[in-house]
């Protein structure tokens, strides 16, 4: 049985068969007003002239939602990159694993959008590499930011209070549940 504020859609029963106490945590309006955010931190800090890129494959979505957000801005390139951590199921060093064409970095201004910022690892990495690849500026911007996170994004959509597993809007479990509207916490899986 669906919990009582799940939407009626066929997925939400693997969610309810996949997950221990799933509770929505934010509907798909609040997701929209989060996205709009941060397109308007976008636009009212840089004036057009920049790289939008997305931290795959969580931002995939998030990253055309706010580049369409952004109508009417002039001069965004879209990028992305992929940063893999993990051998097997073994978390290890992080490296750059897609890079994006390196004429889109050299002397210029970055905004990286992903979809959370766990411990800020990810981001400070994706931040050396651009630097040391001749960016001129660097700028993250995160749907959402854990409270464990070491080394904050410059603009949060949404500032998490706890540290719990969410899944949902951009956010996998397994690679799967990315396509939602929704975010959803968890308590575990099944």
């Amino acid at each position: 049985m669906l919990p009582a504020n799940f939407p009626d859609a066929p997925i939400n029963q693997r969610i309810v068969d996949t997950f221990e106490n799933p509770q929505i945590l934010y509907d798909a309006d609040t997701v929209r007003g989060f996205v709009q955010r941060m397109a308007d931190y976008i636009t009212s800090t840089f004036d057009g002239n920049f790289v939008l890129m997305g931290v795959m494959n969580g931002a995939l979505q998030l990253q055309a939602d706010v580049l369409r957000a952004l109508y009417g801005v002039d001069g965004v390139l879209t990028e992305t990159i992929r940063v893999a951590s993990y051998e097997g199921t073994t978390r290890g060093e992080l490296s750059i694993v897609s890079k994006p064409a390196s004429e889109n970095i050299k002397d210029k201004t970055i905004v990286v959008v992903d979809d959370v910022n766990d411990s800020g690892t990810t981001l400070k990495a994706i931040q050396d590499y651009l630097y040391g690849e001749g960016a001129k500026e660097v700028h993250s911007i995160v749907l959402f930011e854990k409270p464990c996170a070491k080394y904050p994004a410059n603009f949060v959509a949404e500032p998490l209070i706890d540290n719990d597993f969410i899944v949902g809007y951009c956010l996998d479990c397994h690679g799967l549940f990315r396509n939602l509207d929704y975010v959803f916490k968890v308590d575990g899986l099944r």
